[in-house]
């Protein structure tokens, strides 16, 4: 049971990634309009990995996710070091973003910033982060 529920998030993470303007806010929609699943998914030890539709789900998310810090790397080929570096830390930045923002650990420096931002725009701003770094060095040096 625990294992279909992440792969209905798994398919729901995809499209998400496939229907924002950028993986990168698909991921973090995903998580803020699904934070159950989304702690399901990735903060427990339930799901079974070795379930094969599981597998095939979390494997075609990751396909998409990898668009973030590998653009144009379709899982086809390995990824470069590069790559590899700038997709994890375009993960590690959507993925503890999102979870900050669930567990309520981003209001302490939301109040603090004046004229006080509402969410949206903060999520802009960290996303922006990201693309004014680690994608555009994948991009000149592929």
């Amino acid at each position: 049971m625990i294992s279909e529920l992440a792969v209905t998030g798994f398919e729901r993470l995809r499209a998400s990634l496939l229907d924002a303007a950028t993986p990168g806010r698909g991921y973090v929609n995903f998580a803020l309009t699904q934070p159950h699943l989304f702690t399901l998914m990735f903060r427990s030890n339930l799901p079974d990995f070795a379930h094969p539709t599981l597998r095939q789900a979390a494997d075609a998310a990751t396909r998409e996710l990898r668009q973030i810090g590998a653009p144009g790397n379709d899982g086809e080929r390995a990824l470069t070091l590069i790559e590899g570096a700038d997709m994890t830390a375009a993960w590690s930045l959507v993925h503890g973003l999102s979870s900050l923002i669930i567990d309520g650990q981003l209001d302490n420096i939301m109040e603090r910033i004046t004229p006080a931002p509402d969410l949206a725009a903060m999520i802009d701003a960290v996303l922006a982060t990201f693309n004014a770094g680690g994608a555009a060095r994948t991009t000149a040096t592929s």
